[in-house]
């Protein structure tokens, strides 16, 4: 009897800890609100790009929205779109008002342009959606006012919140709106507003960046509300007087640790983050070369690992390495734009998603395609900058998706950035590959051989900056020699094997 009675207890709380386990991981691990990213023209023509099959897929949509620059979204934890915003109303997923949704950023630039059907012009990431923590029926909105003057856009825009609840009707009623966060001195920098998980894998951590003084605004999200505003003075210019382009563009790593900001016309700043307090520790700056001088928006974007940042600067698309010695001599030029076709409005690069398949996409100002960087944690040129990725059916106008690390867990245990899969390269490579790579070291050359009944493939040999330096055709049952002397030095180095364009598997060679 008191083995029955220590077996039931024992096996009950078993259950009980399996039972908070799987919900903990479907409610951190396996969130799906940046499944749906929205794209529509000037004639009001919508579409979505859907990850739900695990890879970018356009499906229809029937809202006929202009979105602009304001535009932002959010799914349920299951992948399906449940509210977006075009700066002017909040929507459902079928493109209708939602209760109490109209006129969100009231003002002069609201009458002049919603009324008119026409998207809010705000800069990128000047609206933000969250789900409230702790509650799967309710959602925040973050979200800019911004103020037109003779000269151009006035920074005193405040910063308001919005709450929306589907606790009363499947729709969703706004129960909060245009409550003022902050509407003070020091102004804020046009866009760059984002969010970060805090250590305890709940709440969130809202940042932006004050103009015309060093440092951050900063709010926490709780299950009990809008906390702060809190201030960091730990960035990295205050100059008045400078012209930003298009403001600044911000990312936090994946894991959380690391925060990036991009400055159009000037280059970027890296900073780590305590995802506990709120603070900023400023790491270095990256400064550009050969800025394009005209360059009026640029974006910035990590690597699942956060090791590689990856900067678009209108005309130039460069990787950089975050654990070099020294950053700014790690910069690898990716692409450079040159020669537009006729398809596309302005065939240039600016800001970066990381997608729920942890491919980097990176979007242009205004046109038809999205570029992707298929392998965001390879160094170089092994990266795969692929150029027009994904085609839309017309050209999207200024609205590029941006979303926070909604998967990120607690500290000590963040999970994946991915919906599936631990990362973008094992998701990549096909496990039946079977290249033998032999003597390895090797003192000389290295021998490949592909078994019979495999398919032919390219092999390529990088260095560990990413940097090509041959590759040869194999083909089945054959035993290839490939030269590892020279002018080679002793190392390590990576190589791949890709089949019709597709990398199918990876390893590394050591020379000695």
């Amino acid at each position: 009897m008191l083995f029955d009675r220590f077996y039931y207890y024992t096996m009950s709380a078993k259950v009980f800890f399996v039972i908070i386990f799987l919900t903990f991981f479907q409610l951190v691990f396996s969130q799906k609100h940046d499944n749906v990213w929205l794209f529509a023209d000037l004639a009001f023509r919508s579409t979505s790009v859907d990850f739900s099959s695990g890879h970018p897929e356009i499906v229809a949509f029937e809202a006929e929205v202009d979105l602009e620059g304001a535009s932002s979204s959010i799914c349920g934890q299951s992948g399906e779109l449940v509210l977006f915003t075009n700066g002017c109303n909040i929507y459902d997923k079928y493109g209708d008002i939602i209760e109490n949704g109209e006129e969100i950023n009231p003002g002069d630039t609201w009458d002049n342009y919603c009324d008119f059907d026409t998207g809010y012009p705000a800069v990128d990431q000047s609206s933000l959606f969250l789900p409230w923590p702790g509650d799967s029926l309710k959602y925040i909105l973050f979200h800019r006012r911004i103020t037109f003057t003779a000269s151009g856009s006035d920074p005193t825009s405040p910063l308001y919140y919005s709450v929306i609840s589907f606790e009363e009707n499947q729709q969703g009623n706004v129960t909060h709106k245009n409550i003022i966060l902050y509407d003070e001195l020091p102004h804020l920098e046009s866009g760059n507003m984002t969010a970060n998980k805090h250590a305890n894998g709940r709440d969130w951590w809202i940042t932006n960046r004050l103009r015309g003084e060093a440092g951050f605004l900063i709010y926490l999200l709780t299950p009990e509300g809008v906390q702060g505003p809190f201030y960091d003075s730990s960035a990295w210019y205050e100059d008045t007087n400078h012209d930003y382009g298009s403001g600044v563009e911000c990312e936090f790593s994946s894991n959380g640790n690391t925060y990036v900001e991009h400055a159009a016309r000037i280059g970027s700043a890296v900073y780590s983050f305590d995802r506990e307090t709120g603070n900023f520790i400023f790491i270095d700056t990256i400064l550009l070369s050969n800025t394009f001088e005209n360059n009026i928006s640029a974006g910035i974007g990590l690597s699942p690992s956060g090791r590689f940042a990856y900067v678009s600067d209108w005309l130039y698309v460069y990787q950089y390495d975050l654990e070099a010695d020294d950053i700014e001599d790690s910069r690898v030029l990716l692409h450079t734009f040159t020669n537009p076709d006729s398809n596309i409005i302005h065939p240039h690069a600016v800001h970066f998603q990381l997608g729920p398949d942890c491919k980097l996409y990176n979007f242009m100002n205004s046109g038809r395609y999205i570029h992707r960087i298929n392998h965001p944690d390879l160094p170089g040129e092994a990266c795969d900058f692929e150029l027009n990725a994904v085609e839309l059916p017309f050209p999207a106008f200024r609205d590029q998706p941006q979303f926070p690390h909604f998967r990120l867990g607690p500290v000590g245990d963040e999970g994946s950035p991915c919906v599936e899969g631990p990362n973008a390269i094992e998701e990549s490579v096909v496990p039946t590959a079977r290249l033998k790579v032999y003597p390895n070291p090797s003192t000389g050359p290295v021998r490949l051989f592909l078994p019979a009944g495999e398919q032919p493939g390219m092999w390529r040999l990088y260095d560990m900056q990413g940097r090509p330096i041959q590759e040869t055709t194999l083909s089945p049952g054959q035993d290839v020699r490939v030269d590892m002397t020279g002018e080679l030095p002793a190392g390590a180095y990576l190589w791949q094997l890709y089949r019709d364009g597709r990398l199918v598997e990876m390893g590394k060679v050591i020379r000695h």
